[in-house]
């Protein structure tokens, strides 16, 4: 059982795997804010409850909910605005949340759509912490980075404030948790 955009991934990799045709459940993707920033929080909040009603994000789900996830590489960028630094993992295995396109030299994904529109809307100029989860784990809890944004399932956000490692923003991308099975798809 895995979400479905990880699903399409592991499909069009390995053709004898198949997507069974009924979800299993779901699941949605936060953001997590360190401590410090609650106004970064509100504003993401904010902004996402707009967001997912807009057709920015019925593209990005369109986009994202196929064998091979096509970036959008025109969003605006901020540049002389207040920096938000944002946490990522280029180097997991996060694609097609947050991944490092080789062919733009820029970060990409699920992820990196979502922060950028959110910081465009705004004023926010972006500054990559780009690192391992451990370390990006760290940068939040400590202050060092503002947001952290990784895949990062609702299901953990409540379990991460309740330790006071950080706070985590309301829902930014539903997702279908599908199963996997090796052969043809069976009804």
């Amino acid at each position: 059982a895995v979400d479905s955009l990880y699903a399409y991934s592991m499909v069009a990799e390995y053709p004898e795997l198949t997507i069974l045709d009924e979800s299993i459940g779901d699941d949605s993707l936060v953001a997590y804010v360190t401590n410090g920033r609650r106004d970064v929080l509100e504003q993401m909040n904010e902004y996402i409850a707009a967001f997912k009603e807009s057709d920015t994000y019925a593209d990005m789900v369109e986009r994202a909910n196929i064998y091979e996830f096509v970036p959008d590489t025109d969003i605006p960028q901020v540049e002389d605005g207040e920096v938000l630094r944002v946490a990522i993992n280029t180097g997991g295995s996060g694609y097609p949340y947050t991944y490092y396109d080789f062919n733009t030299g820029e970060p990409q994904g699920v992820d990196i759509e979502f922060i950028k529109h959110f910081a465009a809307e705004y004023g926010y100029t972006i500054q990559w912490f780009d690192s391992s989860w451990d370390a990006c784990s760290l940068a939040i809890a400590s202050g060092e980075v503002d947001v952290f944004v990784y895949a990062l399932s609702q299901y953990y956000a409540g379990e991460v404030e309740a330790m006071g490692t950080c706070l985590a923003s309301d829902p930014y991308f539903d997702l279908d948790l599908v199963l996997v099975a090796q052969g043809e798809a069976v009804a």
